[in-house]
Protein backbone atom coordinates (compact mmCIF):
# COMPACT_ATOMS: atom_id res chain seq x y z
CA UNK A 1 0.00 0.00 0.00
CA UNK A 2 1.88 3.39 -1.30
CA UNK A 3 1.78 6.59 -0.65
CA UNK A 4 0.99 9.24 -3.05
CA UNK A 5 1.02 12.92 -3.05
CA UNK A 6 -0.84 15.24 -5.47
CA UNK A 7 0.30 19.13 -5.39
CA UNK A 8 -2.15 21.94 -6.37
CA UNK A 9 -1.12 25.45 -6.42
CA UNK A 10 -3.69 28.14 -5.57
CA UNK A 11 -4.48 31.56 -4.96
CA UNK A 12 -2.83 34.39 -6.89
CA UNK A 13 0.27 33.60 -4.92
CA UNK A 14 0.43 30.20 -6.66
CA UNK A 15 1.11 28.80 -2.85
CA UNK A 16 1.09 25.04 -3.25
CA UNK A 17 -1.14 22.72 -1.40
CA UNK A 18 -0.44 18.80 -0.92
CA UNK A 19 -2.14 16.34 -0.23
CA UNK A 20 -0.68 13.06 0.84
CA UNK A 21 -2.97 10.15 0.60
CA UNK A 22 -2.85 6.19 0.58
CA UNK A 23 -5.40 3.41 -1.45
CA UNK A 24 -7.71 3.63 1.51
CA UNK A 25 -8.64 7.62 0.91
CA UNK A 26 -6.41 8.30 4.75
CA UNK A 27 -4.82 12.12 3.76
CA UNK A 28 -3.08 14.83 4.97
CA UNK A 29 -3.78 18.31 3.60
CA UNK A 30 -0.92 20.33 3.97
CA UNK A 31 -0.74 23.76 3.72
CA UNK A 32 -4.01 24.43 2.12
CA UNK A 33 -3.59 28.23 0.69
CA UNK A 34 -6.93 28.46 -0.85
CA UNK A 35 -8.29 31.75 -1.53
CA UNK A 36 -11.32 31.55 -3.90
CA UNK A 37 -14.56 29.41 -3.46
CA UNK A 38 -13.53 27.77 -6.79
CA UNK A 39 -9.50 26.51 -5.21
CA UNK A 40 -11.78 25.04 -2.10
CA UNK A 41 -14.10 23.51 -4.67
CA UNK A 42 -11.29 21.96 -6.68
CA UNK A 43 -9.33 20.45 -3.42
CA UNK A 44 -13.25 19.20 -2.42
CA UNK A 45 -13.68 17.88 -5.52
CA UNK A 46 -10.35 15.78 -5.05
CA UNK A 47 -11.29 14.32 -1.40
CA UNK A 48 -14.40 13.10 -2.08
CA UNK A 49 -14.56 12.52 -5.63
CA UNK A 50 -16.08 9.23 -5.24
CA UNK A 51 -18.38 10.14 -2.43
CA UNK A 52 -19.74 12.75 -4.89
CA UNK A 53 -19.93 9.87 -7.81
CA UNK A 54 -22.01 8.10 -5.90
CA UNK A 55 -24.61 10.53 -5.29
CA UNK A 56 -25.24 9.95 -8.66
CA UNK A 57 -24.88 6.16 -9.13
CA UNK A 58 -22.54 3.75 -7.46
CA UNK A 59 -21.42 2.65 -10.80
CA UNK A 60 -19.81 6.00 -11.60
CA UNK A 61 -17.15 5.27 -9.06
CA UNK A 62 -15.00 3.76 -12.13
CA UNK A 63 -14.91 7.20 -13.56
CA UNK A 64 -12.91 9.11 -10.85
CA UNK A 65 -10.18 10.12 -12.99
CA UNK A 66 -12.59 11.46 -15.44
CA UNK A 67 -14.38 13.33 -13.16
CA UNK A 68 -11.19 14.60 -12.05
CA UNK A 69 -9.87 15.88 -15.11
CA UNK A 70 -13.31 17.60 -15.83
CA UNK A 71 -12.72 19.75 -12.77
CA UNK A 72 -9.51 20.68 -13.91
CA UNK A 73 -11.34 21.87 -16.82
CA UNK A 74 -13.93 23.91 -14.66
CA UNK A 75 -11.26 25.81 -13.49
CA UNK A 76 -9.94 27.31 -16.52
CA UNK A 77 -14.14 28.38 -16.84
CA UNK A 78 -14.26 29.97 -13.47
CA UNK A 79 -10.99 31.53 -14.20
CA UNK A 80 -11.11 32.92 -17.74
CA UNK A 81 -14.40 31.84 -19.60
CA UNK A 82 -16.96 32.80 -17.38
CA UNK A 83 -15.33 36.01 -16.68
CA UNK A 84 -14.18 37.41 -19.84
CA UNK A 85 -16.92 36.11 -21.97
CA UNK A 86 -19.21 38.05 -20.04
CA UNK A 87 -17.36 41.23 -20.56
CA UNK A 88 -17.11 40.59 -24.07
CA UNK A 89 -20.65 40.91 -23.98
CA UNK A 90 -20.59 43.74 -21.66
CA UNK A 91 -18.43 46.01 -24.02
CA UNK A 92 -20.77 44.75 -27.04
CA UNK A 93 -18.91 42.20 -28.70
CA UNK A 94 -21.40 39.30 -27.74
CA UNK A 95 -20.60 38.28 -31.36
CA UNK A 96 -17.23 37.12 -30.31
CA UNK A 97 -18.06 34.55 -27.59
CA UNK A 98 -19.99 32.99 -30.93
CA UNK A 99 -17.01 32.88 -32.63
CA UNK A 100 -15.03 31.43 -29.69
CA UNK A 101 -17.39 28.77 -29.34
CA UNK A 102 -18.02 27.69 -32.52
CA UNK A 103 -13.82 27.30 -33.21
CA UNK A 104 -14.39 24.99 -29.86
CA UNK A 105 -16.87 23.26 -31.50
CA UNK A 106 -14.87 22.27 -34.31
CA UNK A 107 -11.81 21.84 -31.97
CA UNK A 108 -13.81 19.43 -29.94
CA UNK A 109 -15.23 17.07 -33.13
CA UNK A 110 -11.97 16.62 -34.33
CA UNK A 111 -10.00 16.06 -31.25
CA UNK A 112 -12.84 13.51 -30.33
CA UNK A 113 -12.58 11.70 -33.39
CA UNK A 114 -8.98 10.77 -32.60
CA UNK A 115 -9.08 10.92 -28.72
CA UNK A 116 -12.16 8.95 -27.67
CA UNK A 117 -11.29 5.66 -29.72
CA UNK A 118 -8.17 5.82 -27.94
CA UNK A 119 -8.84 6.65 -24.12
CA UNK A 120 -12.69 6.21 -24.25
CA UNK A 121 -14.41 8.34 -21.87
CA UNK A 122 -11.26 9.99 -20.76
CA UNK A 123 -10.41 10.94 -23.77
CA UNK A 124 -13.29 13.28 -24.17
CA UNK A 125 -13.00 14.56 -21.06
CA UNK A 126 -9.77 15.85 -21.83
CA UNK A 127 -11.08 17.20 -24.95
CA UNK A 128 -13.65 18.83 -22.72
CA UNK A 129 -10.88 20.19 -20.34
CA UNK A 130 -8.66 21.61 -22.83
CA UNK A 131 -11.43 23.37 -24.59
CA UNK A 132 -12.57 24.80 -21.34
CA UNK A 133 -8.97 26.51 -21.07
CA UNK A 134 -8.11 27.19 -24.06
CA UNK A 135 -11.96 28.94 -25.04
CA UNK A 136 -11.20 30.97 -21.85
CA UNK A 137 -7.24 32.39 -22.41
CA UNK A 138 -8.87 33.25 -25.84
CA UNK A 139 -11.47 35.15 -24.17
CA UNK A 140 -9.60 36.73 -22.20
CA UNK A 141 -6.48 38.01 -25.18
CA UNK A 142 -9.65 39.07 -27.31
CA UNK A 143 -11.14 40.78 -24.40
CA UNK A 144 -8.18 42.59 -23.29
CA UNK A 145 -7.54 43.60 -27.17
CA UNK A 146 -10.84 44.78 -28.48
CA UNK A 147 -10.91 46.59 -24.92
CA UNK A 148 -7.68 48.64 -25.96
CA UNK A 149 -8.97 49.21 -28.92
CA UNK A 150 -12.47 50.76 -27.12
CA UNK A 151 -10.49 53.04 -25.15
CA UNK A 152 -8.30 53.87 -28.15
CA UNK A 153 -11.09 55.22 -29.93
CA UNK A 154 -12.42 57.40 -27.03
CA UNK A 155 -9.67 59.88 -26.42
Amino acid sequence: MGVKVHSFQFNPFQENTFVVYDQEKNCVIIDPGCYERHEEEVLFSFLFAEQILTIFDNNFTQFVDTFLILIFGIVGVYLFRGLFGNLLSSIGKAHVNYYIASLALIINIITNYYLIPKYGIKGAAITSAFLMWLTGIISLILFWSLYKKLLLNKT
